[in-house]
């Protein structure tokens, strides 16, 4: 929205009229939505996703650690990871892996329906770590030609 605002700030009538449709275009183009978590030890969190069947379905992550007394990120933060848990439709688990550092998550649905998304952070140790960030945490849906 800044950008759009900046965009016809300082124009004339006329020129706003075709430089606000290309403005537009251009920050949709740019903006990708995401999905910021906050998870904490033994705790998950779990998102839904209303899916179709034959859907390949992309999940971009980063996982970042934070230390909620120092608001900062420690270093050695390649030491954790995540357990993605995805459940179809029917309850069953279509998918059970544990993840690191950053990357995707791939899965193609086989039924038609609310997917849930469950992830738990896995930390090594115990020691001053209370919380964990996931940046740049995001859906892509693609469809996948069979």
């Amino acid at each position: 929205l800044l950008y759009l605002l900046t965009c016809t700030r300082d124009l004339n009538v006329e020129m706003n009229a075709l430089i606000f449709p290309f403005c537009f275009l251009f920050l949709a183009a740019t903006v990708q939505p995401s999905i910021y978590l906050k998870v904490r030890r033994n705790e998950h969190n779990c998102f839904q996703n209303d899916v179709a069947s034959g859907i390949l379905t992309q999940i971009t992550y980063k996982l970042e650690l934070l230390v909620d007394t120092l608001k900062k990120r420690p270093e050695g933060q390649k030491n954790f990871s995540m357990t993605v848990v995805i459940y179809d439709p029917g309850n069953e688990v279509q998918l059970s892996r544990a993840y690191k550092g950053q990357g995707q998550v791939y899965y193609t649905s086989t039924l038609s329906g609310i997917h849930k998304t469950c992830i738990e952070p896995n930390f090594p140790d115990s020691s001053a770590v209370t919380g964990m960030v996931f940046t740049s945490f995001f859906l892509k849906l693609q469809r996948k030609f069979l």
